[in-house]
């Protein structure tokens, strides 16, 4: 164009000061970052812990065949047994005192329950007979959790203390949505004739638990399913021909 310049357009440069500025802001930014995350890294490192161990709990399990408490341990093979598996823990005869058994006591639910407020995880029962996530037929995610009381040889009951629990989120807390002590008919087969319980990978509001005479001999399955009010419904069958007739084939219970 007429008497446009030659000389191209000069840009000012961003002044120092102004450099200095935006520099401090990040400064301070990262400070703050810092600070927030020095005030209240334990609380986060708790929760994160927490869910660690949550997920753990979620997705427990035993092989089929394990049961609930063995009796009548080689106390010679307990330490080294102690060392592979940390679910163990040892029972000792109240009146001598010498080691007879060992419970199923999952590592990951101890370690849930220390990060757990009080009182969500209701105490009882001697060992884990299930552990696991279920899920309702309205879609309710739940941790399951069944524990048992010692059982004699010839009592015919075995005392079920069960827990339904609405798992932790990272801004929400565990809560223990229903939880009831009650008696499940097994027969004389003691603790060491229950099964650790197996979910069913297609049901996923159901799960089993096998009992019989020691070492696994099976006489009937418990059949457990969670329920959408989040209690627990328990039917037992009995195998054809097993002990006392007299009870029912099948046992309905809450």
């Amino acid at each position: 164009m007429p008497g446009a310049s030659a000389h191209p357009l000069e840009y000012a440069r961003p002044s120092r000061r102004r450099w200095l500025g935006r520099r401090g802001v990040l400064l301070l930014l990262m400070a703050a970052l810092i600070f927030i995350g020095w005030r209240y890294r334990k609380p986060v490192e708790s929760r994160l812990g927490l869910m660690y161990w949550q997920g753990k709990c979620l997705t427990y399990a035993r092989p089929p065949g394990s049961v609930v408490f063995e009796a009548y341990l080689d106390t010679a093979k307990l330490v080294p047994a102690l060392a592979i598996d940390p679910d163990i823990r040892v029972r000792r005869d109240p009146v001598t005192g010498a080691l007879d058994g060992q419970w199923r006591d999952p590592a990951c639910l101890r370690q849930f329950e220390i990060l757990l407020p009080p009182g969500v995880l209701p105490s009882g029962g001697s060992g884990t007979a299930f552990l696991h996530q279920r899920t309702s037929k309205s879609g309710n995610v739940r941790l399951v959790h069944i524990s048992m009381d010692w059982v004699g040889p010839i009592d015919p009951a075995s005392t079920f203390n069960w827990a339904v629990i609405k798992p932790a989120t990272l801004f929400a807390a565990a809560q223990c949505m229903k939880s009831q002590d009650c008696n499940v008919f097994v027969g004389p087969c003691g603790a060491d004739g229950l099964g650790f319980g197996q979910a069913d990978p297609i049901d996923e509001s159901h799960f089993t638990i096998v009992f019989g005479g020691a070492h696994g001999k099976r006489t009937g399955v418990i059949d457990c399913w969670l329920q959408d009010d989040d209690t627990l419904v328990f039917k037992t069958q009995w195998a054809v021909g097993s002990w006392q007739a007299s009870i029912p084939t099948e046992m309905e219970g809450r």
